[in-house]
C-alpha cells in the first residue's frame, strides 16, 4: 500500500520555489518543509509527474460532482437510485460525450462503482425494506 504523504502541495510548491530561486540547500528545505530530499530531487527532475495514486480517472471531478448532485436531489424528490440508474445514467453520458475508456459498450462496472461511492461519501448505498400494512387485531385471530 503506498505511503501517505504528509506535506501538503502547497508546501512542495513552496519548497521547489526555495530551490529554483537557489536560498537554502536542498537538505536544509527538505528538513525545514518536512518533506523527504528524494521527494524533492524527484519533482525537480519530473516536474509533469502526476501526485495522485491510481489510474487517471475517466469523468472529471465536475462531472461526478454533477452526478452525485443529481443523485442526491433524485433522492430528496422521493425517487432514490439504484446501482443500475447510476450505471446507465454514466452510460448514457459517455455515449454522448465519447471519449476513451476501458468500460465495455461504456458501461461501467461495479468497480467503479464502489470507487464512484467511496469518492462521494455523501452518497450511501441503502437497503430497501417493504413496509407491510398493520393487521387489525380482529383478524389476527383467523
Amino acid at each position: 500500500m503506498p505511503k501517505i504523504p504528509e506535506y501538503t502541495k502547497e508546501a512542495l510548491d513552496e519548497a521547489l520555489e526555495k530551490i529554483n530561486t537557489k536560498a537554502m540547500s536542498l537538505r536544509a528545505i527538505a528538513k525545514k518543509y518536512n518533506i523527504p530530499r528524494t521527494t524533492l530531487q524527484f519533482k525537480l527532475k519530473n516536474p509533469n509527474s502526476k501526485s495522485r495514486f491510481g489510474p487517471t480517472p475517466y469523468l472529471t471531478n465536475e462531472e461526478e460532482t454533477t452526478i452525485a448532485e443529481w443523485l442526491i436531489n433524485m433522492a430528496r424528490k422521493g425517487f432514490p437510485s439504484k446501482s443500475d440508474d447510476v450505471l446507465d445514467t454514466v452510460q448514457k453520458f459517455l455515449s454522448e460525450n465519447p471519449r476513451v475508456t476501458p468500460f465495455i459498450n461504456n458501461r461501467p462496472g461495479q468497480g467503479w462503482l464502489k470507487a464512484f461511492l467511496k469518492r462521494h461519501p455523501s452518497l450511501v448505498p441503502r437497503t430497501s425494506k417493504g413496509l407491510l400494512k398493520p393487521v387489525p387485531a380482529c383478524l389476527k385471530q383467523i
